[in-house]
């Protein structure tokens, strides 16, 4: 028991820090559409309703000036009726385009990484270090893992523990005691699903997948706006969310849509013969894709992604009341 003990509280207090930082990052990103508008709202008007005529000519609109690009999605914001188009630069940067409505206007372009929920990617995912931020995010997974597992180890052994010399005085005040046993044993299942779910996106030899779950894939565009005839057609209560633009003509076209209740699904389309080859819940279509729903939650959809980020700061809570009880606790030692 003693030694689970050092190993929660070492491990805790050396790595716990950075994996709450992480932890918080993960907030803006399980928000990652309400973070967006809020740090680029010209991407993101009010006002405004696109029809399918209007998603071929904001493609147009934003190809003609550069023909050279690669377009790879056009994207859909749920409060929003602008179309956000992604490209792929002959350079190989990925861009995102801001058109109106209408498709007639650009309101803005984007380097995709640039962004402020770009940047926050980068730093949740990798550290801003590349390959080794990727290697470093793996190992603090496990530390999470750890630290987590062996707090509720030491949870559930409390009742059954006796004490076997007098009662010493309390190392740390009642209420932050309290506070991160109530925490900790309440967001465990939250934290070990955290923990395990990165563990499985960043395992070594995994690709990596895109953030907004879309194909970079070469070639010319579809007509989206036949896709979107034929995805209403299906299903016309679900909410259109994005057209991969690339492949091959002659390849079925991949559109993402979202039920009410925010979960997404994968709609497989043939363009020859207009007709809807599958249509599959987007978690149930790869490893990959069912780790990184229930790691931003969108596996039970708008519920999910709240819930998510709530979770989020519950590290840097245990941290903190960890860290107290440990001052706390060597003051009254040194006393």
């Amino acid at each position: 028991m003693f030694r689970i003990l050092q190993i929660h509280r070492w491990l805790s207090l050396v790595l716990g820090l950075p994996v709450a930082l992480v932890a918080l990052s993960g907030l803006p990103l399980a928000l990652w559409a309400e973070t967006d508008a809020i740090a680029a709202p010209a991407f993101y008007p009010t006002k405004g309703a696109h029809d399918n005529a209007a998603i071929n000519r904001a493609i147009l609109a934003v190809t003609t000036p550069h023909p050279d690009m690669s377009l790879d999605f056009i994207y859909f914001p749920r409060a929003s009726a602008v179309m956000h188009v992604g490209a792929t630069m002959p350079s190989g940067e990925h861009i995102e385009v801001a058109v109106d409505g209408m498709g007639e206007q650009i309101l803005g372009t984007r380097s995709h990484q640039g962004s402020v929920i770009g940047q926050i990617h980068v730093f949740h995912s990798r550290f801003f270090a590349g390959d080794v931020g990727r290697w470093l995010m793996f190992a603090l997974s496990w530390a999470l893992l750890v630290s987590t597992g062996s707090g509720v180890w030491l949870w559930l052994a409390q009742p059954t523990r006796k004490l076997k010399t007098a009662p010493r005085k309390p190392q740390a005040k009642v209420g932050a005691r309290i506070l991160h046993n109530l925490v900790g044993i309440w967001s465990s299942g939250l934290l070990l699903t955290m923990a395990l779910t990165t563990i499985v996106l960043t395992w070594p030899g995994r690709l990596e997948t895109a953030m907004h779950n879309h194909a970079h894939l070469p070639s010319a565009a579809p007509p989206a706006g036949k896709i979107a005839r034929i995805v209403k057609a299906h299903d016309g209560t679900a909410k259109l969310r994005s057209i991969s633009l690339g492949g091959q003509p002659d390849e079925p076209v991949r559109a993402i849509v979202e039920n009410q209740a925010g979960m997404m699904r994968i709609i497989m389309i043939d363009t020859k013969a207009d007709a809807v080859i599958s249509d599959r819940l987007d978690i149930l279509t790869s490893t990959n894709a069912f780790a990184r729903g229930l790691h931003g939650g969108s596996a039970i959809g708008h519920a999910g992604r709240w819930l998510m980020a709530g979770a989020s700061l519950m590290p840097m809570m245990m941290w903190l009341t960890g860290v107290w009880m440990f001052t706390r606790a060597r003051r009254q030692i040194k006393q």
